[in-house]
């Protein structure tokens, strides 16, 4: 490929692990259930700070999160955005890396992140529609929404 033109990835789970399938729902139910992971409420004022305070944070059990993913009602609903550490991705998928043309970490040569940043490892981002990331300040600056 060009490095020089936009490039569309597709496919990209069957890049990054041995077993996709284990990436979706049902799978992520069955590995995960009662882990408690972090649940965002989305904020006008929170995206336009440099982070998100305790009030902005649900910890709820998966399974939990699921349920309400699946029966809610809600104008902006609930995010699940959890930091994917060692043993989450052990439990899910152990065979996980990212693929090949993302091997070279950029993250290495900028600057420090803010005191308390996490998710250096990676992210898993669940939700139903219209949930998600408003535009935010992003800690390291890489735009990569």
């Amino acid at each position: 490929f060009e490095t020089s033109k936009p490039l569309i990835l597709k496919d990209a789970d069957t890049l990054a692990t041995s077993s996709p399938k284990g990436w979706g729902l049902d799978a992520l139910h069955r590995s995960v259930a009662k882990r408690l992971c972090r649940c965002h409420i989305q904020d006008d004022a929170l995206a336009l700070t440099s982070g998100r305070t305790k009030l902005s944070v649900i910890r709820l059990p998966f399974d939990e999160y699921v349920t309400y993913m699946e029966s809610h009602k809600d104008v902006e609903p609930l995010y699940l955005f959890q930091e994917l550490e060692p043993d989450l991705k052990q439990a899910i998928d152990p065979s996980f890396h990212p693929p090949e043309i993302f091997k070279e970490d950029f993250l290495l040569d900028a600057y420090e992140p803010p005191e308390g940043f996490t998710g250096l490892a990676g992210w898993l981002l669940v939700g139903p529609p219209s949930s998600g990331s408003r535009w935010h300040f992003d800690p390291w600056s890489t735009a990569a929404w």
